[in-house]
Order: structure tokens, then sequence, then C-alpha cells
């Protein structure tokens, strides 16, 4: 996304959201791996993220 995209005024607040977004992302991938193994989680994490998780998340 570029600033252009956003009214000048929100652009902080977007990029705010951005982060916590990613954050939050992070942290759930975190608890994934800690509750199924890395392996496991890594997989369940790859099947949310892609539009064929049979061929892409071997």
């Amino acid at each position: 996304m570029t600033d252009r995209q956003v009214p000048p005024s929100n652009v902080r607040a977007v990029r705010g959201a951005i982060a916590e977004t990613r954050r939050q992302w992070r942290d759930f991938q975190q608890q994934l791996k800690a509750v199924h193994g890395v392996r496991e989680g890594s997989r369940i994490a790859c099947a949310l993220t892609h539009d064929a998780p049979v061929t892409d998340c071997t």
C-alpha cells in the first residue's frame, strides 16, 4: 500500500493497523506451533493463507 491510497489524515492510523495485524498474525502462528508442534502448526498457518493448501502446504 502506498501513502497515496490513503488520505493524509489517515496514514498514521493505517500504518498502525497494518503493524498491529502483522503482530497478531505472528502471535497466532507462534501459538499454533506451541499447541500443535512446529511442523503441524506451520502447515495449519499455510493452509489458512493459501488457495490450494493440499499442494502448497506439504
